[in-house]
C-alpha cells in the first residue's frame, strides 16, 4: 500500500478538526489560503526536488490549505441547516 493516500487523508483530516476545533477566520485569510493553494498546485516540478517525498510534501500543503479555505463555505450553510432542523 502506497503512503501517498494516507498522507493526503490525514492532511484532509487535519483541515476539517481544524475547521472543526477553531472555527473559521477572516473571509480574506480564506480566500488566501484557495489562492495560494492554486498556485502550489499549478507550479512546476522544481528541477533536482523531485520525487516521492516531494509529492507528499506538496500534495498534503496543497489539500490542506485547499479544504481549510473552502471550508468557510461549507460552515455557514451546515449551520443553517442544522438550525432549521
Amino acid at each position: 500500500m502506497s503512503l501517498i493516500p494516507i498522507t493526503y487523508a490525514l492532511a484532509f483530516l487535519a483541515a476539517v478538526v481544524v475547521l472543526w476545533r477553531f472555527g473559521g477566520a477572516r473571509w480574506y485569510w480564506h480566500a488566501a489560503a484557495v489562492v495560494l493553494a492554486m498556485a502550489i498546485g499549478l507550479m512546476p516540478q522544481i528541477e533536482g526536488i523531485q520525487g516521492m517525498a516531494y509529492d507528499i510534501v506538496i500534495g498534503c500543503l496543497f489539500i490542506f490549505l485547499f479544504i481549510w479555505g473552502a471550508g468557510i463555505i461549507v460552515g455557514p450553510i451546515a449551520r443553517s441547516a442544522a438550525r432549521q432542523e
